[in-house]
């Protein structure tokens, strides 16, 4: 999880120009990371 995470923020972050496209699969990388973890504290 933290590898996908810090990949998809490296790209973001290496970037000249804000990308809308990049912003958007953090968000979902985001969600994805959320919920799995919420699943974790659960059990």
């Amino acid at each position: 999880m933290q590898e996908l995470d810090q990949k998809a923020r490296s790209k973001l972050l290496n970037i000249k120009t804000f990308s809308e496209e990049l912003w958007k699969d953090v968000q979902e990388i985001d969600s994805k990371n959320r919920q799995k973890l919420k699943e974790i504290v659960s059990q």
